[in-house]
């Protein structure tokens, strides 16, 4: 099967909810008040954060996993369901590798934090946070040029690479602001 024919696919199994939801779930959503209630109202810098943050912090990861742990599968001959595989010595194939995988491996254990604060946080502060975005992105492909050299410590040596954390600590003070703002009952805006 074809990339492109997988990817047709995919986006045909993708759209099935949407249909579904439009035309099967949308009357007895409605007649059961499943619809109705309260209105969030979003900033419209609130885009940037869903472009920024979710689209292509999801995008990021999904090169990590597929361009970069995908290449070295097949630079190094490593078949599926394999997930680490025992190195004798730094620099071996093995041991690239591993590091390959570790990027990919750090990257989805800090993407819920990144999403969940994206979103708190967007609410009050849509554009720090967009910025925190586009600076984890970004930053998270120099810290994966770094770790994956095959001398891990190196992930941090790059001036980018430490701003992984950075953009984390950003979105941390942007929801810790919009908590304390809907606790204290100002607005967010």
């Amino acid at each position: 099967m074809s990339m492109l024919t997988s990817l047709v696919k995919i986006i045909g199994y993708a759209a099935g909810p949407f249909i579904l939801e439009k035309y099967v779930f949308a009357a007895p959503a409605a007649s059961l008040g499943l619809v109705s209630g309260a209105t969030l109202v979003l900033p419209r810098a609130f885009g940037l954060v869903i472009l920024s943050n979710l689209v292509l912090g999801s995008l990021t990861t999904f090169y990590l996993g597929f361009g970069i742990v995908g290449a070295a599968r097949k630079k190094y001959g490593i078949k599926y369901p394999t997930m680490h595989v025992t190195s004798q010595k730094e620099g071996d194939d093995a041991h690239m590798f591993n590091c390959a995988q570790r990027v990919h491996g750090n990257t989805l254990e800090s993407l819920p934090a990144l999403l969940a604060l994206s979103i708190v946080g967007g609410l009050k502060h849509p554009i720090a946070t967009a910025l925190a975005g586009l600076l984890w992105s970004f930053s998270r492909i120099q810290w994966a040029k770094g770790y994956m050299s095959g001398e891990p410590g190196k992930r941090y040596e790059s001036f980018w690479g430490l701003h992984v954390w950075t953009s984390i600590m950003i979105l941390l003070l942007a929801s810790i602001s919009t908590a304390v703002s809907l606790l204290m009952g100002t607005p967010l805006a």
